[in-house]
């Protein structure tokens, strides 16, 4: 009994993390989505902020 609970914490554990860099992913591609929309230059700036991915 004891090891089937260690394993569903550990499954648990790995599914917030799982989760919790997902939700990081997005919340950056949102943002910069955002800030492509408003004109503003991205923290992680293209060149500029009108550039398409097809004119890199």
């Amino acid at each position: 009994m004891p090891h089937q609970s260690i394993h569903a914490t550990q499954l648990v554990e790995s599914l917030a993390s799982l989760k919790r860099s997902k939700e990081r992913t997005v919340s950056a591609a949102l943002s910069y989505v955002l800030a492509l929309k408003i004109g503003a230059r991205p923290s992680f700036a293209l060149p500029r902020p009108n550039l398409t991915f097809g004119q890199i």
